[in-house]
Order: structure tokens, then C-alpha cells, then sequence
């Protein structure tokens, strides 16, 4: 999972109240920033309040304390406290992420960890004024801080086509689990602790949909990275590829729409974002439910876009692909290319259990030396001929050639299959 956004233009939900609170926030924000030593303001580079309309993530750290404060009658202005808590709380971690990814100069180092120390303090000091030491709230903070331990943890040892199940997306979700402080804080402040379960499980749901709408665009720079995505795992599980393999993003982008891997996503964001609106309209926290119904919109507008771009290839030629793939008859597939019909694992494993991509590659490879030996010496054209070229046995030749030949592969370029 990136860095990048998947989100549509959000400034239509900051109106009215929501408007001016924000803009408050940001000037305490701006206010707190110019207070601190130049070296340290210089070496952070965090996101500004003011730029909150560009994202749903950005958004919804700053309006969540209204939303949520406005539905439980919460004071306003304790909302704007918890709101400032909330992005200060943000940086901190953004902080930490860009440390323990690398993303800074040498140089920067010591200046960043100073700035999200005091970026964490400054997160404690606005939560303190609201919460006494008694308080449940400390207890869920640390809740939720091991959740995001856990999440942090789990991402660095998972792969690109990582196992993408429930568990799994849940537990990528919860890389954001630091801001159920927010909605849990207001329902203790408001008596309603009761609804505590329901805000933790939208909270970890609107970030389920937010990391299945960025990983639309980070598709490629997680593959280089060998970073989860969620989409490469959808296109592992629908395609029965082996997560060994390391197929070539441009062959991957062209799945993605060949295979119809991009509705899977996108339905199975739609889900999400259905079951959210449902649990949040039952506590009047519509804004909130739709903010992600807006990221899924926003993913599905982007997607050719950014899937294009990605590729390098105009969505034309991809949809003429997929509608010529879909109206070719079987018989047909010799004449498909033969890379990808190697790299159709669902179908070879069919014929032959233990197939690879990258040996079924290598037999291929050595076709033309092992024929050119074949009518040298002459004798049966068999798999005992590739055998000589390549370091794998001919009973194991033989099995290649059988899937190849079942999948209607039957020549390479002019030799026929044995």
C-alpha cells in the first residue's frame, strides 16, 4: 500500500459551521507550527489543514469530531479541541511512517523524530483537557494504538499477493485504528458508550475502502516495493497465479480489465461502503456514510485513468482485448500470445498440477536448440531432446508438453509441440 490518493474533489462537505471549525483548526495548527525551531518546521513536511478538501483520509481526521460531536450533542467546541488533537495526533504518525519507510534525508533524521515527539505531545495535551486520567478513554487509546502496532507490523511482512481475505483487509485497515479515539472520546463525553463497537467498526471500515480506492493507483509502485495490494491479491486468487511468480506489470494491468479483476474490487468496496451506510445512518451520521460512498465513487471515476497510465496503454485497446478474448472460441487459442497462455495458470494446473510459469518458460525457450539438435541427430521428436537443453528430466518435459498441447498451444514459432 502507497502514498498515493484515489479521491474526487471533497470541498462541497466543508460548508457552513464545518467551514469555520476547520478553519479554526488550521490556524491554532498554524499558530502551534510557527512556535517551533526552523530546523524542525524545515525538516517536516506534513499535510496542511488547509488543503482537507483534496482527501477523504485528510477529511475525515478534521470533520469527524464535528459530524460525530453534532449527532451525540457534544459541545462544539470540545469537537474542535478533539479535532486539533486529531491532526496533531495524524502527524505524529505520518511522521513515524515516513521514518521506518525511509522516506527522509540523512540529514533530516533527528529533526523529524524531534517534531513527531512534540506533534504526539501536543495530541496528548488537547485530549487531557477532555478526558480526566480516570477516564475509559486512556484505556481505548491504548486499545488502539496496539491495533496500529499490529497493523504496522503485519504490512511489513506481507508481500504484494499477500492472502487478501476479511481478516487481512482488517487488519491493513487498522493501520488507522489511532483515530477511533476520535468518535469513541465523544460517545464516552456524551453518555453513549453503547455505541462504541458501531463507530470502531465504521471507523475501520472507512479506511477498508480507502486502501482498496488508493490501491487502484499504487498498484505498480507496491508490486516494485513488494508492498501489500489488495487489487494484486484480488488478481492473484482470481487468476490461481503463482505468488512466486513476478509477471511483468504491463501483463498485469491488462488482467485487471481482461479478467474483470477491477469490478471484483469495486464490488467488494461497494459492500463495504453499503454496510457502513447502513450502520451510520442508524446513528444520523450521514456526512460521515457519505464520505465513503464518495471514495468509492471517486475510485470507479479514476480507475481508467489511472489503470491507463499505469499500463501505458489506451483503454480502447484494452476493452478491444477483452471483447475479443470473450468472443474467441477455444479451438482458437493457439493463436493467443504465447507469454500470456504461459502465464494462464488456472488452465495449465488443470492438465498439469505442479505447473510453473517460469519453467513452462524455460522448456519454451530451449524448443529451438532441441529441434535444431533433433534434425542433426535425427530419431523421434520428443521431450528427450529438450531434456539435453534444459536441467529438467523428460518425464517432467513430457508434462509441460501434454498442458501445453491440451491448451491448444501446438507450435513455437513454426516448430510443432511434441
Amino acid at each position: 500500500m502507497g502514498n498515493q490518493s484515489v479521491s474526487e474533489d471533497f470541498r462541497d462537505f466543508l460548508t457552513g459551521d464545518l467551514a469555520e471549525d476547520v478553519a479554526g483548526v488550521q490556524a491554532d495548527y498554524e499558530v502551534y507550527l510557527s512556535s517551533l525551531p526552523p530546523r524542525v518546521r524545515q525538516a517536516v513536511t506534513p499535510f496542511s489543514p488547509k488543503n482537507v478538501f483534496m482527501s477523504s483520509g485528510k477529511l475525515s481526521v478534521l470533520a469527524l469530531p464535528f459530524w460525530v460531536g453534532e449527532a451525540l450533542n457534544v459541545e462544539r467546541e470540545m469537537c474542535r479541541r478533539i479535532s486539533l488533537a486529531n491532526f496533531f495526533g495524524l502527524l505524529h504518525f505520518v511522521v513515524q511512517d515516513n521514518i521506518t519507510d525511509g522516506n527522509w534525508n540523512e540529514g533530516d533524521l533527528p529533526d523529524r523524530v524531534i517534531s513527531g515527539t512534540l506533534f504526539q505531545q501536543q495530541m496528548f495535551v488537547h485530549y487531557q483537557h477532555c478526558f480526566p486520567p480516570q477516564s475509559s478513554f486512556w484505556s481505548l487509546l491504548e486499545k488502539y494504538w496496539l491495533e496500529w502496532a499490529g497493523s504496522i507490523a503485519w504490512e511489513r511482512q506481507a508481500g504484494p499477493y499477500s492472502p487478501f481475505s476479511e481478516e487481512d483487509l482488517l487488519r491493513a485497515a487498522r493501520k488507522a485504528a489511532p483515530l477511533k479515539v476520535c468518535p469513541s472520546g465523544l460517545a464516552l463525553l456524551s453518555g453513549r458508550e453503547d455505541l462504541i463497537p458501531d463507530l470502531e467498526r465504521a471507523v475501520d471500515m472507512m479506511h477498508m475502502v480507502m486502501i482498496m480506492a488508493d490501491d487502484l493507483v499504487d498498484m505498480a509502485e507496491d508490486l516494485a516495493g513488494n508492498r501489500f495490494n489488495t487489487l494484486l491479491s484480488t488478481l492473484v486468487s482470481t487468476l490461481s497465479l503463482d505468488p512466486q511468480e513476478r509477471p511483468d506489470i504491463n501483463w498485469i494491468g491488462r488482467r485487471v480489465f481482461i479478467d474483470r479483476v477491477d469490478e471484483i474490487h469495486l464490488q467488494r468496496m461497494w459492500a463495504i461502503a453499503e454496510e457502513a451506510q447502513a450502520l451510520l445512518g442508524q446513528i444520523g451520521l450521514t456526512q460521515w456514510a457519505e464520505l465513503i460512498t464518495r471514495t468509492v465513487q471517486g475510485a470507479e471515476q479514476w480507475r481508467d485513468q489511472r489503470l491507463r497510465d499505469i499500463i501505458a496503454l489506451d483503454l480502447n485497446e484494452i476493452l478491444e482485448i477483452k471483447s475479443q478474448e470473450q468472443q474467441k472460441p477455444i479451438e482458437d487459442r493457439a493463436v493467443m500470445d504465447i507469454d500470456q497462455l504461459l502465464s494462464d495458470l488456472a488452465s495449465m494446473r488443470n492438465i498439469y498440477p505442479d505447473y510453473s510459469p517460469s519453467t513452462a518458460r524455460e522448456i519454451v525457450n530451449a524448443i529451438p536448440q532441441a529441434y535444431n539438435l533433433h534434425c542433426t541427430e535425427g530419431g523421434r521428436w520428443g521431450p528427450g531432446f529438450i531434456a539435453r537443453v534444459v536441467p529438467i528430466n523428460s518425464t517432467t518435459v513430457g508434462r509441460y508438453l501434454k498442458a501445453f498441447r491440451e491448451n491448444k498451444l501446438t507450435e513455437v514459432n513454426g516448430i510443432p509441440i511434441p
